[in-house]
């Protein structure tokens, strides 16, 4: 998966044994403004966490997700996984695990205003919209 800040990319890569280290809400990685990263999400799961924000969200699902966390600095944000070479998709919440709010949602990318004093929470997903696999 490719994941940029843009002001965010992940991408894929070939398989690991095991999950990406922010396969879960409390891994989450840090990111900021001109963040990317290129990331093989094919063992990464999907949880709680993950359904929970997406309750809001309607993703068809949240499969090989990733977390990251971005602190906002009253600055416009987007979030692009448009380069990952799987169809997916972006969730971003505030609040607190397992009480996340929706900020916003959608395929390949997303935008919005990142107030400061505020943590932006990120989960990267494959959508499925491939009609399989997971991750990449």
């Amino acid at each position: 998966m490719a994941l940029a800040f843009g002001a965010v990319a992940v991408s894929a890569s070939a398989a690991l044994a095991a999950p990406p280290s922010n396969d879960t809400f409390g891994g989450a990685t840090p990111a900021t403004l001109g963040f990317s990263e290129v990331l093989d999400t094919t063992e990464a799961t999907t949880d709680a966490d993950d359904a929970q924000l997406n309750s809001d969200c309607g993703a068809p699902a949240t499969d090989a997700s990733v977390w990251y966390s971005f602190d906002g600095t009253d600055t416009g944000v987007v979030v692009d996984v448009s380069q990952s070479d799987y169809f997916a998709g972006v969730l971003v919440g505030v609040g607190s695990q397992g009480n996340l709010l929706l900020e916003t949602c959608g395929p390949d990318a997303v935008g919005f205003f990142a107030a400061a004093g505020t943590t932006y929470y990120v989960l990267a997903i494959d959508d499925q919209f491939d009609g399989g696999g997971n991750g990449g």
